[in-house]
């Protein structure tokens, strides 16, 4: 008696899949083009997952992927994954390979790149040098817990080219400090990373043996969110600019870094604050309904700053606000509301 052929439901068509309605729940399907093979079942809910092999390809072989799906460009080598949403995510990887926490990355014009506290900065790039500079803190307090003599000359963060924005706000107190790092899905904001600075006079404080290296003089920018305010002996106290403007009185002077003992920096340009900002979009905050605007790059802005507001002439400015001058809440990197009063007391009025 013969042996019986077991033959699976089957197509030999390049980046044909089957559907909910090729298979039932457990029921298995194939694609047996040699371009691209794949093996396919359906699960409880109806929907279908390839389990594999892992699609090489220059193009997506498919638009709405299956969460753990992997496939590789075969023109840039890049990795992506499905993820939760059906889109493919990009999974970078640093040059140097696996760091053991010693050496972290820095991207702020990278697209997948995340300040989240779920990130360790090895294979997804940090947002900000502060929470670059955050994430190797814990790695220096982890290898002194576990008797590390040699840590304090261990530690590198890698700068891509960009326009790197340091939050270099003075700080909070120790009593005042309120940073939550329970929760992986803490809020990133800008607010967060400013309590970690000096509290007096600002700064970014560097560990010591901590070196930060950027990839290309030229094209690493380094620029404050931060610059103290400050009035001329001429000007009569309690000037405005301009009316509805912030007062100008003398604040102390403030840096971008404070580092300590054995603390390297180099191949980056310090510049000055971000004078303008290009707007992409601007959609509304979930229960306040305020305006939150996103900017293409790091829009280097700190709290309370006092902004101009204008529009390109092929803007649509229906149901939009004014042009004009408002006041600046961040929110991240690249986010942030306007109030047409100060933040820095009651007379808010966001837009």
């Amino acid at each position: 008696m013969s042996a019986v052929k077991v033959i699976f439901k089957r197509s030999s068509l390049l980046g044909k899949r089957p559907t909910g309605a090729n298979l039932e729940a457990g029921e298995i399907g194939l694609n047996t083009n040699p371009n691209d093979p794949g093996l396919f079942f359906e699960t409880n809910n109806g929907s279908v997952v390839k389990a594999g092999p892992t699609a090489f390809l220059s193009e997506a072989p498919t638009q709405v992927p299956a969460r753990g799906e992997l496939w590789v460009d075969s023109d840039t080598k890049a990795l992506n994954i499905g993820d939760d949403s059906g889109n493919w995510q990009k999974v970078a990887a640093p040059f140097l390979g696996g760091t053991n926490g010693l050496t972290v990355f820095v991207a702020p014009d990278y697209q997948n790149a995340t300040d989240s506290l779920a990130n360790d900065g090895q294979t997804v790039p940090f947002v900000t040098i502060n929470r670059a500079i955050i994430e190797v803190t814990k790695q220096i307090i982890k290898d002194t817990i576990a008797g590390i003599s040699t840590g304090n000359n261990r530690y590198l963060i890698m700068l891509a080219p960009g326009q790197h924005c340091v939050v270099n706000a003075p700080g909070q107190s120790v009593a005042n400090f309120n940073v939550d790092f329970n929760n992986p899905y803490t809020e990133v904001t800008q607010q967060f990373l400013s309590q970690f600075n000096a509290e007096e006079f600002g700064g970014l404080i560097l560990p010591r043996g901590v070196s930060i290296i950027g990839l290309d003089l030229k094209k690493c920018e380094i620029h404050p969110t931060y610059v103290p305010k400050y009035t001329h002996p001429a000007f009569p106290p309690g000037y405005q600019q301009q009316p509805g403007g912030p007062v100008y009185q003398n604040e102390a002077r403030s840096s971008i870094f404070r580092w300590s003992g054995n603390t390297y920096v180099s191949n980056f340009t310090g510049l000055d604050k971000v004078d303008y900002r290009i707007v992409t979009s601007v959609s509304k905050q979930e229960g306040t309904n305020w305006a939150i605007f996103k900017t293409s790059r790091s829009h280097g802005l700190g709290f309370d700053d006092f902004v101009q507001v204008s529009y390109t002439d092929s803007t649509d400015q229906v149901n939009t606000f004014p042009e004009g001058a408002y006041y600046v809440y961040p929110l991240t990197n690249d986010t942030f509301v306007l109030s047409s009063g100060s933040w820095n007391g009651a007379s808010e009025n966001p837009v």
